[in-house]
């Protein structure tokens, strides 16, 4: 808006050039050990396949909440254990909220795990039923 009101000639400068940025503060991201992962892996087995599944895949992929739960079946493709990221979904409102990925470097292709793969053949059998 300031290099705007320069090219009009309402303001000889810009007041904010002479300040600077402010440094983006660095996060600690904090990974799970691979003993918390089996030990993750291990209680999982005991729960519902639906719960079973959501995790796998966010173990195998490192995806976002609203990718995860944008997946639909036609992302996955079970013979070469493909996932494809298309879209998203937004939780607002009390209402879910399919929409595209961010950006167009969002959308990506990875692979899973033959673990997850079974566990996601299961979940779509038990769904089917």
């Amino acid at each position: 808006m300031l290099v705007y009101a320069i090219k009009c000639d309402y303001i000889k400068n810009n007041p904010n050039s002479k300040i600077d940025k402010p440094k983006r503060a660095r996060t600690n991201i904090q990974f799970y050990t691979p003993d918390e992962v089996e030990k993750l892996i291990s209680a999982l087995m005991q729960e519902p396949i639906k719960y079973q599944a959501i995790i796998m895949l966010a173990l195998d992929l490192d995806y976002r909440r609203g990718e995860l739960t944008g997946l639909t079946w036609k992302d996955i493709d079970f013979e070469i254990r493909k996932v494809e990221i298309n879209k998203t979904t937004q939780y607002a409102y009390g209402k879910i909220y399919e929409k595209g990925t961010k950006t167009e470097h969002s959308e990506r292709v990875n692979y899973i795990s033959d673990t997850t793969l079974q566990i996601l053949k299961k979940y779509q059998k038990e769904q089917l039923r």
